[in-house]
């Protein structure tokens, strides 16, 4: 991909959100020219995010001003979120290993267990060394995903329909049209946390179920 890019006289920006929160990232090693990180997704404070940019491109700023931010971002900085987002980096480098045997472990029963109880597929890779753990979607056939979810919030167990980033969009994403999920209008995202124990996952396996019985 760097290498299409590149050769396209283009620049290579990664959006690594959900990266940092699960996989340690090595910038020498990726060589991208761009990176945007976030605060929120590794239990530091919301609102605070990093761009990460080689020292070979420049930006223009697009909110001018005071000379904050080496003159990009007019504004005072938010020096309780830097310090916060920084603390968590820090917490987050000492358990990476950890965090990924539990959140994999939690997915593992989860489907394991809810592949007795009702017909779903998982889209993407199965739970293993090429997925981001914690993270599931699912395709459900002959319900509407929305309806699960509403019945599951019911229950106080909240999951998505899809990305956080388009919550308020109506209709199928572009991301499950272009994967070809074989049932577009039953997606279910569920997260799992550090929180979360492994003796949550048959009532939260039960629940789903017990939502898609009354829907079909």
């Amino acid at each position: 991909m760097k290498k299409i890019v590149h050769e396209q006289g283009s620049i290579l920006h990664v959006d690594a959100v959900q990266m940092l929160a699960h996989i340690p990232i090595d910038l020498k090693a990726l060589n991208v020219d761009m990176m945007t990180l976030s605060g929120h997704k590794i239990e530091g404070p919301k609102g605070i995010g990093l761009l990460y940019k080689k020292s070979t491109i420049e930006l223009e700023p697009i909110i001018h001003g005071g000379g904050q931010e080496t003159h990009l971002r007019a504004g005072t900085e938010s020096v309780i979120g830097i310090v916060g987002f920084e603390k968590a980096l820090e917490v987050l480098s000492l358990k990476y290993d950890q965090k990924h045997k539990h959140l994999s472990e939690l997915s593992k029963a989860f489907i394991h267990q809810l592949k007795e109880k009702m017909p779903f597929q998982l889209l993407g890779p199965e739970i293993g060394p090429n997925r981001i753990p914690g993270l599931l979607s699912l395709s459900i056939p002959d319900v509407v995903g929305l309806k699960i979810q509403f019945k599951l919030n019911q229950k106080h167990i909240y999951v998505s329909t899809g990305s956080a980033c388009h919550t308020h969009e109506v209709g199928v994403s572009h991301v499950i049209e272009a994967i070809q999920a074989p049932y577009k209008e039953g997606i279910i995202r569920v997260s799992f946390g550090m929180d979360t124990v492994i003796e949550d996952i048959p009532y939260l396996v039960e629940q789903f179920y017990e939502a898609y019985d009354q829907l079909i």
